[in-house]
């Protein structure tokens, strides 16, 4: 398992289709597993899209949970229908046939991600044969101090956080090439964008 170095490069062209980007033949496995890349990559400091351009909303994805984590998740179109269980290494029943929140959020990201791989891939005109990204999220706690405020009284923080680990597969592609791709895909990918700074995430070829 190599992981990735911080040197990021400047990638050109973000104004192109992310999504048609993505090779035909990517397919996605996602699962739970794990380099510490939490913070911005040099070519990431200068790509920042909201501080150069308005923001234009594409698609918004709507779902409802209720009953929270031992509930039910329900997409807007009825695709998603999943019951909800706190696993077992929670506390929770770990009920069989159930997802959580860490799954989704895994699948979300690891399909964004090898998306973003897809795309970086194009814009530096290489053709990739298969792209697989494996997520591991990690519902963990920090010892901390930390408080919050609501209704001008002052509560203490539980500590809960999130970790992310994500594994990548390129096939046929040399693992130093690999590197590159994965590291610029971290730079572009909205999810890693949106977690940078706040979830520690590790990147991984494999």
């Amino acid at each position: 398992m190599a992981e990735l170095g911080n040197d990021g490069g400047d990638i050109a062209g973000a104004d192109e289709s992310y999504w048609k980007s993505v090779t035909p033949g990517a397919r996605l496995i996602s699962f739970l597993q794990c380099r510490t890349d939490h913070g911005i990559s040099g070519g990431d400091k200068k790509i920042n899209l909201r501080k150069t351009m308005a923001y234009q909303p594409l698609y918004t994805a709507v779902a409802t949970a209720t009953g929270g984590r031992d509930g039910h998740v329900e997409s807007s179109d009825g695709i998603v229908k999943l019951d909800l269980s706190v696993p077992r290494e929670m506390g929770g029943p770990g009920k069989p046939g159930t997802s959580n929140p860490e799954q989704l959020f895994g699948s979300g990201y690891a399909a964004c991600f090898a998306g973003a791989i897809g795309f970086v891939a194009n814009q530096q005109h290489k053709k990739l044969s298969d792209v697989q990204v494996t997520a591991h999220v990690t519902f963990g706690k920090v010892d901390e101090q930390a408080t919050y405020s609501a209704e001008g009284k002052t509560y203490p923080l539980p500590g809960f956080t999130l970790a992310v680990q994500l594994d990548v597969h390129l096939a046929g592609v040399d693992k130093a090439e690999a590197e590159k791709l994965v590291e610029a895909a971290h730079q572009v990918c909205p999810y890693s964008r949106a977690t940078r700074n706040n979830v520690e995430v590790k990147l991984a070829v494999v």
